[in-house]
């Protein structure tokens, strides 16, 4: 099974005192995209695409990101949600499964109040290892 772990970074905005990262607001950009494939134990390398940023005057090319996305059998990501909305709305398919390790750590938290973020999420479970 290929499995693709991917993190976007997105800007973001504020709508009447609220933080706005939503793709369907038409101000916010997908600024990168990081991903590779999992190994036995670790992601093996990982590639990184600039798509909009101000100190990069040309975009990166997305296809090796789209390559990626049809190739794998599993996407990885954490708040798969806003993952998965933001590659809809910038036209890259998505793979077969989903899985999002918020929602992992939700469970496996099993009711106990705890930060679930990707960095609390990471220094938690390296330790755990």
């Amino acid at each position: 099974m290929k499995r693709l772990v991917l993190d976007l970074e997105t800007t973001v905005q504020k709508l009447g005192g609220k933080t706005d990262n939503s793709p369907f607001n038409p101000d916010n950009k997908c600024v990168s995209a990081h991903f590779g494939w999992l190994g036995w134990d670790t992601v093996d390398e990982v590639r990184s695409l600039v798509f909009h940023h101000n100190e990069q005057m040309k975009s990166d090319d997305p296809a090796p990101l789209r390559e990626a996305l049809l190739e794998a059998d599993l996407l990885i990501a954490h708040n798969a949600k806003f993952d998965v909305l933001w590659l809809l709305e910038i036209g890259m398919p998505i793979p077969p499964k989903v899985y999002c390790t918020m929602i992992g750590e939700y469970l496996l938290s099993k009711g106990q109040r705890r930060l679930i973020g990707l960095k609390a999420t990471a220094e938690r479970r390296s330790m755990a290892a």
